[in-house]
């Protein structure tokens, strides 16, 4: 398998470190791992100068481990089959010099061809090929182990297992660069059936990706992985983990806040009703319908407030797994499918009762967003561009099959819609998947007009990036401090929720003339932007309505179901307005600072003038 590939890899290359530290070796060193061959670990010597970076010859031995793969036994020389004994045998690197020398005669008697050798250690286009030929590899054999392990817990070999079986088999993987906290993100891609099975069959495909990623991507705070693709700026080198997790707390705890407080007042639904433990007919209780609960939300308007408390009710409240789903799913908390599953499957259960204790829920949900945050910034950075080129293409390709007509390269903003929408991997929220279908659409009001979605990756990939960019984002943390002291700009100039439910509909039945429920999406837009000046809320531009827009036709059908998108009016508008007035904040300072450069520059650029 390729993880005990990899701690071959690493054996030989502890065990190299130190023959260059006891000065028995002065050549540079490449270790390539055999997935096929653990046991044997292919070493590539080369010595580079100033004067020749890329020297014409390089040197290859094997060498090789012992059953544990803990020590090196021997090595042996190119194509030769004498092993030499690393006990026995003191090394000196003059069998590499001879090699290199014999290569060279070779290559003047034209004997031997060494264009190839140099092409496959040296030049950059191949050896990336290369490395990612090698890791498509490594990810089909990681398929077929998780396939086999999964295998192993399924006895009547029915592509199920249970969830405690689903979770052993994931902690016992052998995946030497991810720990046991970082796969815990593949239990957000777990659909639980109602005998609490998993099809691990559907989820094999998108648990390598994310392991994959897990294993090639530099993780938040690691700087020092000299087989990271990615190299942090020096901004990025001195900054904890700690520190990037304070900021994005810092930046989202006013929707967290907001998000907790809702979740408590769905979950009141059941102290009101009366919860039963389960029996061993049902298994499960009623759900009451917590759609009627009280939304008055806060009275001061969605103001930017202090870091939630973790517990949401006396631990005397206790939901089933069911009641608690139920509430996750309510439109009004914006929650993605993966948290709704993250939380599902981390939530302590009590063995006895089967309920849940609702006092872990605030704790939860803000470990829940910080682990989907930790895997953004490893997925976000890892090859993206590929990725969302590759969605597009695969999506393209199947709309073809059985017809001979070349990829165009260009969908429809419906289907570019379903395309972001099936982007598992990437977990993204609500908000983020708004912002991203706006950046591929040129009318947002027409769901057909063609896409050359070429053009859309770059512009996804620059914003994904910006998501979790650590200078962004400690940037928008010193925006909310600086707001929050400002008791002027410190509340965000919404009504209560009720008042904002009422306008909206008032506003959207003006419209409704036919009184169905339904809006065609340019009415759509236009009852939006009366709703904002019934508000009273200035914006800028138009992205932000459009990523409205798109909130309320996630699809592209061209109509919206405005009755649904009134319980995401309140939440989505608060989130709108507190990003826009952090990105006003930012955009006066990064301008204030432009000016004081400029002056500055006028001013030395004077000063020097007079003396001459």
């Amino acid at each position: 398998m390729s993880a005990v590939a990899v701690e071959g890899r690493l054996t030989v290359t502890n065990f190299l470190k130190g023959w260059v530290e006891a000065k028995l070796l002065t050549y540079k060193f490449s270790v390539q791992e055999n997935p096929q061959h653990p046991q044997r670990v292919h070493v590539t010597f080369s010595k580079p100068t100033i004067e020749e970076p890329a020297p014409a010859a390089v040197a290859h031995c094997y060498f090789h481990l012992d059953n544990q793969l803990q020590s090196v036994v021997g090595f042996t020389v190119e194509s030769e089959k004498h092993l030499h004994s690393v006990t026995d045998l003191r090394f000196d690197e003059k069998i590499l010099d001879h090699v290199i020398r014999r290569k060279l005669h070779l290559k003047q008697q034209r004997l031997l061809d060494l264009s190839d050798e140099f092409s496959s250690t040296r030049v950059p286009s191949i050896v990336k090929d290369r490395a990612d030929e090698k890791r498509e590899m490594d990810r089909e054999a990681m398929e077929e182990y998780l396939l086999e392990r999964f295998q192993r817990k399924d006895p009547y070999n029915d592509g199920r297992v249970s969830f405690q079986d689903f979770k052993d088999v994931l902690y016992a993987l052998e995946l030497p660069r991810v720990t046991r906290r970082d796969r815990e993100i593949i239990l957000a891609f777990v659909d639980l059936d109602r005998d609490d099975m998993v099809d691990y069959g559907a989820l094999i495909g998108i648990a390598v990706d994310v392991i994959d990623t897990l294993m090639h991507s530099r993780r938040l705070g690691e700087h020092d992985d000299k087989d990271s693709k990615h190299k942090p700026s020096k901004s990025e080198s001195s900054i904890a983990a700690h520190d990037v997790i304070e900021w994005y707390h810092a930046v989202h705890k006013s929707r967290q806040f907001y998000t907790i407080d809702k979740l408590e007042q769905l979950l009141e639904a059941f102290r009101r009703v009366p919860t039963p433990p389960p029996s061993e007919e049902t298994g499960t209780t009623d759900t009451p319908d917590v759609s009627k609960t009280d939304d008055s939300g806060d009275q001061d308007g969605g103001a930017i407030e202090e870091a939630p408390t973790v517990n949401i009710k006396p631990p005397d409240l206790f939901v089933t797994r069911r009641q608690l789903r139920t509430c996750l799913e309510s439109p009004q908390l914006m929650l993605s499918k993966p948290e709704v599953n993250l939380i599902l499957s981390l939530v302590e259960v009590n063995a006895t009762t089967e309920l849940i204790g609702c006092a872990q829920l605030g704790s939860l949900y803000q470990h829940v967003e910080e682990m989907v945050f930790r895997f953004q910034y490893q997925c976000f950075s890892d090859r993206i561009e590929r990725f969302l080129l590759q969605q597009f293409t695969n999506y393209e390709s199947s709309t073809l099959q059985g017809a001979s007509e070349h990829l165009k390269k260009r969908l429809r903003q419906r289907e570019i819609r379903a395309v972001i929408k099936d982007m598992r991997k990437l977990m993204l929220n609500p908000y983020q998947m708004s912002h991203v279908m706006v950046l591929c659409e040129d009318n947002p009001v027409s769901a057909d007009s063609v896409m050359h979605y070429e053009k859309c990756v770059p512009r996804i990939a620059k914003y994904l990036k910006e998501e979790v960019d650590l200078g962004a984002l400690e940037e928008k943390t010193l925006a909310i401090h600086t707001l929050h002291q400002d008791e002027e700009h410190s509340q965000v100039s919404l009504p209560s929720e009720e008042e904002v439910r009422q306008i909206a509909t008032e506003v959207f039945e003006a419209a409704d003339e036919g009184r169905l429920g339904v809006l065609s999406t340019a009415d759509f837009q236009s009852s939006l932007e009366s709703l904002v000046k019934a508000l009273s809320i200035r914006l800028e531009d138009d992205s932000g309505l459009h990523a409205l827009c798109a909130l309320a036709d996630p699809l592209g059908q061209g109509r919206v179901n405005y009755v649904f998108f009134q319980q995401l009016a309140y939440p989505s508008l608060r989130v709108l307005l507190h990003n826009k007035r952090v990105a006003r904040w930012t955009e006066t300072r990064r301008t204030a600072a432009r000016n004081h450069a400029e002056a500055k520059a006028a001013t030395t650029e004077h000063e020097n003038s007079k003396e001459e």
